[in-house]
């Protein structure tokens, strides 16, 4: 089962996909050809997407991978600072390991 390190390189590699697909949608929107209450909503809802997307494979993660990937939210939020994306994203790893701390009392 992947472990702490595995959680870490996770989070780098959701950074680092997110600049990705940050750079992609500025040069996207930046041709103007959609309005900027669209920019904004697709915006959202690619985040929102996001979010959707780990949540539902989070509770099949190792402790110890959640602990990676909660330890590297950190590290980037204080680094580059924070969203509510990533509020909600830590949040609800942090939901996962006291609901699994939790079953084991």
């Amino acid at each position: 089962m992947p472990g702490f390190e595995h959680g870490l390189n996770r989070v780098i590699s959701s950074f680092l996909s997110g600049i990705f697909t940050g750079l992609l949608l500025k040069i996207i929107f930046g041709t103007n050809l959609f309005d900027k209450h669209l920019e904004s909503l697709l915006t959202i809802l690619l985040g929102i997407a996001s979010i959707l997307d780990l949540i539902t494979k989070m509770k099949y993660w190792s402790t110890t991978y959640i602990l990676g990937f909660i330890t590297g939210y950190f590290i980037i939020t204080y680094t580059f600072g924070t969203d509510i994306f990533v509020l909600i994203i830590v949040l609800y790893a942090i939901y996962i390991l006291v609901k699994r701390q939790a079953n084991e009392l």
